[in-house]
């Protein structure tokens, strides 16, 4: 019940910043700045990024400082790889780096050619030569 009271928080949070025009990002680049609304939007705009780009900087941000980036980091990645790892965003920091731990370990693994998207991850389909 209290984990269940902290995300609707964290909702409510994101819902009334979402009038304010300074906190919308243009880009993925985003996810560098430095405040934590910019960067927790800034994860739903990795579609047009490529995966060598895109999937390591959401990885990067499962370690956020902030609860809200951490979870839309998350959703993004599984939305887009088809993944989990079992990572909870609220959970304490050695549960969370446990779990980031297999999402860099199975990054890593996909850089010599295991990585596999879905195929309706970003609206496109791989073609084979």
């Amino acid at each position: 019940m209290r984990r269940l009271r902290w995300i609707v928080s964290l909702s409510l949070i994101a819902g009334f910043s979402a009038g304010c025009g300074s906190t919308r990002p243009r880009n993925f680049r985003a996810m560098l700045h430095p405040e934590p609304i910019v960067r927790a939007r800034a994860a739903g705009l990795n579609g047009s990024e490529p995966d060598h780009i895109a999937v390591p900087t959401l990885i990067e941000r499962l370690d956020d400082r902030d609860p809200v980036v951490r979870l839309t980091a998350h959703e993004a990645l599984k939305e887009r790889t088809g993944k989990d790892f079992g990572y909870i965003p609220w959970a304490d920091e050695a549960e969370r780096a446990e779990s980031a731990a297999k999402w860099r370990t199975w990054w890593e693994g996909s850089r010599v050619g295991a990585y596999k998207l879905r195929p309706d991850a970003l609206g496109k389909t791989r073609r084979k030569p």
